[in-house]
Parts: C-alpha cells; sequence; structure tokens
C-alpha cells in the first residue's frame, strides 16, 4: 500500500543522522552506513514520522528473498503491494537495477518534479562510492534516469513553485521580441530571441520566427506565462482595443505555445474584459495555484479613479481561457505614479504570484534612496503587503531600462532583475545588460550583473521574462 504524506521540506536533503559512522557496519536499519540504501531507508522513515528509536522502515520491510540490496527493493516493493511505477512523485524512491552500483543497484530519494514530470531532483548517498550525499538532476529519456520509482512513502505536499520558463530547466530566461512595429524582421514574422538563464543569458536557448505576424500596434502588449500548465512559458498577445477594435469587441488573448518555439498557435481568445483602460495596466502570473498563468488588469489610477480610490487587480482566469474573472480585487495600495513599474511574481513562495510595484526615483526621490519594491501578497488576494523593502539598487537609470521578474537561480524565488536596454545611451559593457536582485534577500543583495549575449533592445521591440 502506498502511505501519502504531507512533510516538511526537512524530510528530503542531507539529513542522514550518521554521517560519519564506518560504512563496513550495520545501522539500526540493517542496511550499512552511509550507503544508498540506509539513507533511502532513513528518509522514507521521517516521511512516515520516525525518528532515532521509532524506526518505521527498515531492511525488513523492503528486503526480498533475505537481500536488501537496492536490486531487490523494487520486487520488495511490488510483494508488499506497493505501488511501482514509471511515474516519479516527490519522496517516492528512485530505483536502478543490477545493471547500475557495480551489480548492487541504487536507489535514491525524488526531491522534486517538474516539466510535467520529464525533469526531476533526486537526494542520494554514496553515488560516487564515497559514502557522502549527493543531489542530481535527472532528464527522462537519458541513461540516468531511473529505470522504476517506487511510492511507499509519497510527498503529498508540491514543491515551493511551479517552475515556468522558456526550456523547463527552473531557470528564468529572457525573451526579447522583435515586433515589426517599426521595421520589418528578417523572418517577416514576430520574432522571439530566447537568452539562457543558466547561463547567465550569455548564450541564446533560440532564435524563433513565431507564428504571428507583427504586432498590431504600440498599445497591445506581449506577455509571458505557463498558459496550458506544461512548465513551458508562452507567449501571450493581448489586443487591447486601444488603438482600434477587436474582432470579439473585447480585449483579446492570442496564445502562442512555447512547448513549440513559438511556432504554433495554442488558443485565440476574446477574454470577459471589456478594453484596456489607458490607465491601467497588465501582469501576467498564476493567482490561484492551478499552475496556470493567470491575466491580471491593473487598475492604477494613474489618469482616472479606480470605483474603490484603491490600486485595484481585475484577475481574469487562465483555466477558462479567459473567459471569467477570478477575482476583481482592491489592493492595499494606493494609486502609483507613471514612473513607477508594475510586474509580477512568486515572492515568497507559496505557489501564489505576488504584485509588486517598484518605486523607481525616477520621478523623485523614495523615502530610502534606493530602488523600492513594494510586495503586494497574492496569498491574500493583494489585501495585504508583505513587505515593502529598499533594495541593494540604485534607482533606476533611465526611463527606457526594464525592471522584469522570474526565478533567476532556481531556488523557487522571484527574483528582480533589472534590464540595460541602451536604448536612451550606452551600457558599459556596450550590451544589453542584466543586473539581478536577489528575491531570497528580499532584494537587498545582487545575485549578479551580467552583460548578455544581445546586442541592445531595438525601438518598438519588447522584453519579458518567464
Amino acid at each position: 500500500m502506498i502511505i501519502g504524506v504531507g512533510t516538511p521540506a526537512q524530510a528530503l536533503g542531507d539529513n542522514y543522522p550518521w554521517p560519519n559512522a564506518n560504512m563496513d557496519a550495520l545501522s539500526p536499519l540493517r542496511f550499512a552506513y552511509r550507503n544508498c540504501t540506509d539513507y533511502a531507508a532513513w528518509t522514507i522513515n521521517t516521511q512516515m514520522g520516525g525518528s532515532i528509536g521509532d524506526y518505521r522502515f527498515q531492511w525488513a520491510n523492503i528486503q526480498y528473498n533475505g537481500s536488501g540490496h537496492a536490486r531487490e527493493w523494487r520486487m520488495g516493493a511490488i510483494s508488499r503491494g506497493i505501488p511501482v511505477n514509471g511515474n516519479p512523485q516527490r519522496g517516492a524512491v528512485a530505483w536502478w537495477g543490477s545493471a547500475y552500483g557495480g551489480d548492487y543497484g541504487h536507489v535514491a530519494i525524488v526531491a522534486d518534479v517538474r516539466n510535467g514530470g520529464n525533469t526531476i531532483d533526486v537526494h542520494e548517498y554514496n553515488a560516487n562510492w564515497n559514502g557522502r550525499f549527493g543531489v542530481r538532476t535527472l532528464q527522462r529519456g537519458t541513461s540516468a534516469w531511473p529505470q522504476d520509482f517506487l511510492h511507499i512513502a509519497d510527498i503529498n505536499d508540491p514543491p515551493a513553485q511551479h517552475r515556468t520558463d522558456v526550456n523547463g530547466d527552473g531557470r528564468g530566461d529572457l525573451t526579447l521580441i522583435a515586433t515589426g512595429l517599426n521595421g520589418p524582421t528578417g523572418s517577416g514574422r514576430l520574432e522571439a530571441h530566447a537568452l539562457n538563464g543558466a547561463t547567465g543569458y550569455s548564450s541564446w536557448l533560440g532564435n524563433w520566427a513565431t507564428a504571428a505576424g507583427y504586432l498590431g500596434s504600440a498599445t497591445d502588449r506581449v506577455l509571458m506565462g505557463d498558459v496550458n500548465g506544461d512548465s513551458r512559458a508562452d507567449l501571450v498577445l493581448v489586443a487591447t482595443g486601444q488603438s482600434g477594435p477587436t474582432g470579439s469587441g473585447k480585449l483579446e488573448a492570442h496564445v502562442l505555445d512555447g512547448a513549440t518555439g513559438y511556432s504554433t498557435w495554442m488558443h485565440h481568445w476574446a477574454t470577459a474584459a471589456g478594453y484596456l483602460n489607458p490607465s491601467d495596466d497588465l501582469v501576467m502570473g498564476d493567482v490561484n495555484g492551478d499552475n496556470r498563468a493567470d491575466l491580471v488588469i491593473v487598475g492604477t489610477g494613474r489618469l482616472s479613479p479606480t470605483g474603490s480610490g484603491r490600486l485595484e487587480a481585475h484577475v481574469l482566469n487562465a483555466a477558462t481561457g479567459y473567459g471569467t474573472w477570478l477575482g476583481n480585487w482592491a489592493t492595499a495600495a494606493g494609486y502609483i505614479s507613471a514612473n513607477d513599474r508594475l510586474t509580477m511574481g512568486d515572492v515568497n513562495g507559496d505557489n501564489r504570484a505576488d504584485l509588486v510595484i517598484v518605486a523607481t526615483g525616477l520621478a523623485g526621490p523614495t523615502g530610502s534612496g534606493r530602488l523600492e519594491a513594494h510586495v503586494l501578497n497574492g496569498g491574500t488576494s493583494f489585501g495585504s503587503w508583505l513587505g515593502n523593502w529598499a533594495t541593494a539598487a540604485g534607482y533606476l537609470g533611465t526611463s527606457s531600462d526594464l525592471v522584469v521578474m522570474g526565478d533567476v537561480d532556481g531556488d523557487s524565488r522571484a527574483d528582480l532583475t533589472i534590464v540595460g536596454t541602451g536604448q536612451a545611451g550606452p551600457t558599459g559593457s556596450g550590451r544589453l545588460e542584466a543586473h539581478v536582485l536577489n528575491g531570497a534577500t528580499a532584494f537587498g543583495t545582487w545575485t549578479s550583473h551580467w552583460a548578455t549575449a544581445a546586442g541592445y533592445l531595438g525601438v518598438g521591440d519588447r522584453l519579458v521574462m518567464s
């Protein structure tokens, strides 16, 4: 039988209690100390609520024909009615047979599952015959992928954040959109040029001609997010109706599929919203935790008052093709100025997108004399503040510089990236630059300062981040 448990994160990781024990001796679990089997058995114990002296899983619970070697664990599980299949799950045992580990086989614990189950992180001991803890990221279809998964005491709580990016590696990528508004592109189509987050944006993930023609007008928007829950960032072209009517008479969302390099359309939707007010803004993020990027119309109060007299968030539900509202909320924030920026990302790791107001200092000093991040809590429908933080950054250099959000370092916290576009003057490197503030430190420290592989952003082009 399978035991599904909701378990704190410390049930995974290097929590093994005997890291310096003699590997030739047996632990209380009756496996050799610091072997893969002993670590896996100990971790299963913690997932079952066990502890030192209270052992709920040991050799007798998995041995097969008198052997507890890793290679026997699969049959040991099957003989006890424990589910065994090819589907990874957090807390499950990743299993390799006798072809691995010098005929002994190997076991590890699945710590994270993403990319639709095609990428996993495993925690393990003794993978390199050194009796030490290790972490590996494995891709389905490679020789390193486990042969099966044993579902003994799976963890039901999900990882902190549903990871979305262009290539599914859990790092936020930067994508430059050549819109065709200020001149033709090489392909005669809207183009997406993606910089790889895993290399500090120093290399290209892809340079793609999309299925879309040129952007309709300068008032149309380009946003990025996972619309269908496949862990790939899709491109959403939003026809706002500000420069002329749409075919439906509504705000429209036209979605290019990230899984095909934006070469095919996923959907063309008339949303539940009317045309965008010139005072409003548009951002995208998973507001309700269903792993789909919702469309958020923000009433900023810049040009005209909102009904509540507050900054408002009107959320269109991705699960219904933006055809229904998730909520229409007055937030904890007052109105914002034309020089403040709005962006969205999961700042606290609760799998809900938070709304971040960035005070840039372009129109006047901030209270701290620094670039500031004021974070509205997605978990409370933006009705309360997560934090009001002075960041490590000075004021934004020019109005052409951009502020975007995404998980750059893979820690499941959205980082704040200041992009020097070069549109209003040269950057230090002569390239498009990315300066990354660390979300894990409330943007109080820098993660990196990178000159990217890209030249300056073209006039009329857009930049988005997953």
